[in-house]
């Protein structure tokens, strides 16, 4: 007896009742269009700040004085890494070394510049804004891939040929070669310092330097917000007393700060809106309270308690959340592509979690907000309703 009443209930086209329905799926709209933006956002904040480069580095931690390898980590150290670089997150070894370099065949022309040693392709996977004229150095020994500031200096084009000589402060030690020979296999530009750097394989900057086996830092990228990457350092931290594994602030904080306030936004457009429903609903639930006054009247004279007749409003009202914020989720994660597209010229993605997230939220706003006006069904006499009165 119990649902066939409240699908009954729930079945009746009332006025009150489609009133109801669209307040319940217009909040959910609303919650579901936010929670949509925000779960994207991040994700896409995530890329987008991916183009600024490394967001965290492992260098060690205080260097040793008299050590001519001093202020370098192992490549037993950096191996160590390796099982940690998973989840997305992406690990690059890279030496630094001064070095003389000079065009091959051309004498007079040279400079002293910061030499880089490291697999250049995934350096450049690092760096996604850096323009790569040519072919990548793809870890190939012998090839080399110059700045686009230190090319013109030299005046070296792609194909052409640079001598590499270590300089005073790479730390070379006595079975250093005297120079290696390179073959320009790429012109990159970055608008920053890098256009006046050589970038060589790590092998061939160890070898030229005779620094076998060490490198100058591990430049990282970690996914994630700022609490996941501070995670992160800080089990990297733990490796060893010997290293030191920062953030680049300027771009955690970046991120951080955003997302703080995409977040704060989010919660309170969604409460105010919520706050706005409940009491619409409440509004709502009272007078389709006060229409049934008769049918409630007649459930209590043929014996059903207050207890039964309020679970039978509760339920509806339930049932009424539950519609209202499935039919709302799929209208607000519309309402978010569309925003995305015009607003950020992307496409955003679904987050499934929102779809149960809104619907229980809209199904409980919908039973919390007939607690009060259900509480009147105490007060209703079958005797004097029946009568008229």
């Amino acid at each position: 007896m119990f649902f066939r009443l409240w699908r009954r209930g729930i079945s009746l086209r009332r006025p009150q009742t489609v009133v109801a329905l669209g307040a319940l799926l217009t909040g959910a709209a609303v919650a579901s269009m936010l929670l949509n933006l925000y779960g994207d956002a991040r994700r896409k904040m995530t890329r987008e700040l991916a183009a600024y480069g490394p967001n965290a580095v492992v260098s060690p931690a205080v260097p040793l004085s008299g050590d001519p390898s001093g202020g370098l980590l192992d490549d037993e150290l950096v191996d160590r890494l390796t099982p940690l670089a998973s989840g997305g997150i992406v690990a690059v070894p890279v030496l630094y070394a001064v070095a003389r370099i000079e065009p091959h065949g051309v004498p007079g022309v040279q400079a002293t510049v910061v030499s880089v040693g490291a697999d250049f392709e995934a350096l450049r996977a690092l760096n996604p804004a850096w323009h790569v004229d040519g072919l990548e150095l793809r870890g190939a020994r012998g090839q080399c891939v110059l700045g686009v500031g230190l090319a013109e200096r030299l005046k070296v084009r792609r194909g052409g040929s640079i001598v590499l000589r270590a300089g005073e402060g790479s730390a070379p030690v006595a079975a250093t070669p005297a120079a290696q020979r390179f073959t320009v296999a790429a012109l990159v530009s970055t608008g920053s310092a890098e256009d006046d750097r050589v970038f060589v394989s790590l092998e061939d900057l160890q070898d030229l330097t005779g620094l076998h086996g060490k490198v100058s830092l591990v430049e990282l990228r970690i996914p994630g917000d700022e609490r996941e990457v501070y995670h992160v350092l800080r089990e990297l931290q733990s490796l060893a007393p010997g290293i030191e594994a920062r953030p680049v602030r300027q771009i955690v904080e970046s991120q951080a700060q955003v997302l703080r306030t995409v977040r704060l936004l989010s919660v309170v457009l969604t409460l105010s809106i919520l706050a706005i429903i409940a009491l619409c609903v409440v509004a709502t639930m009272t007078a389709i309270l006060l229409e049934r006054r008769r049918d409630i009247a007649v459930m209590k004279a043929v014996g059903a308690d207050d207890s039964l007749v309020m679970k039978l409003f509760l339920a509806e009202a339930t049932a009424l959340g539950m519609a209202g914020g499935a039919a709302g989720w799929a209208l607000g994660l519309l309402l978010a592509r569309q925003v995305g597209r015009s607003l950020f010229g992307v496409t955003l993605q679904m987050a499934a979690w929102t779809f149960p997230a809104v619907t229980l939220v809209t199904a409980v706003l919908a039973f919390i907000s007939t607690l009060l006006p259900v509480a009147a069904v105490r007060g209703i006499q079958p005797a004097l309703v029946l009568k008229g009165e």
